[in-house]
C-alpha cells in the first residue's frame, strides 16, 4: 500500500517488449508508462499524470491483479495508449474510486478501448464529482468501455446522460493548452 500526494507523472514511456521480472513478479514493459499497480492499494492525490505514452494497455495508470486505486484532486491527461485505457486501464478484479479528478484528452489507439478509462469485466469503476472530456478511442469520443462495472455520480460527461446527476455538458476549460495556468503552478484555481 502505497500513497502518492503532490507528484508530477509526465512524459513516461512503456514501450518496451517482453517482461521486466522482480520477486516472481512479472511486469509487461509496455503498460502503465505513468503508474504501474500490480496486487496493491495505491491512493494517488493532488498529483498530475500527463503526457505518457504506452504501447500497450493504461497510458497514465495501469491496474492489475485486484489492486485497488484511490484517486483525488488529480489530473490525467493528455496519455496515449496504443491498445486500452488511454487515462487509465483495470484488469483481473481491481477497482478504482475516482473523486474530484479530471480526465481530459486522454486516447486510446483502438477503437471503442476507452479513451478515459477502460474496465474489464470483473472490475468495478467507481467515480465521483469528476470531468471525463475530450477523451478519444480510435477516431472516436469515448470515454469508458470494457465490461465491468461502472458507477459514475454527479460527474460531467461527454455524450454521457443525467443518469445519477451526471450532466453531458461542455465544461468550459478556457485554454486546454496549459493545464498549469496563467499562474503557472499546478492544481490551482
Amino acid at each position: 500500500s502505497v500513497t502518492i500526494d503532490g507528484f508530477r507523472f509526465i512524459n513516461g514511456f512503456a514501450d518496451g517488449s517482453g517482461n521486466f521480472e522482480d520477486d516472481d513478479i512479472l511486469i509487461n514493459r509496455t503498460h502503465g508508462p505513468g503508474i504501474y499497480a500490480i496486487n496493491s492499494t495505491v491512493k494517488i492525490k493532488n498529483c498530475v499524470i500527463i503526457n505518457n505514452t504506452g504501447i500497450g494497455d493504461g497510458g497514465g495508470i495501469f491496474a492489475t491483479d485486484t489492486s485497488n486505486i484511490i484517486i483525488s484532486n488529480s489530473i490525467i491527461a493528455n496519455n496515449l495508449t496504443g491498445d486500452e485505457g488511454g487515462g487509465m486501464c483495470l484488469r483481473n478484479l481491481s477497482t478504482a474510486t475516482i473523486t474530484n479528478t479530471t480526465f481530459f484528452n486522454n486516447r486510446a489507439a483502438v477503437t471503442d478501448n476507452g479513451g478515459a478509462i477502460y474496465n474489464t469485466t470483473g472490475t468495478t469503476l467507481n467515480t465521483y464529482n469528476s470531468i471525463y472530456w475530450g477523451n478519444h478511442a480510435g477516431n472516436e469520443s469515448n470515454n469508458f468501455n470494457g465490461g465491468g462495472d461502472r458507477n459514475r455520480f454527479y460527474c460531467i460527461i461527454e455524450n454521457g446522460n443525467y443518469n445519477n446527476h451526471n450532466i453531458p455538458e461542455d465544461p468550459g476549460f478556457i485554454n486546454v493548452f496549459d493545464f498549469k495556468g496563467p499562474d503557472n503552478l499546478w492544481l490551482t484555481e
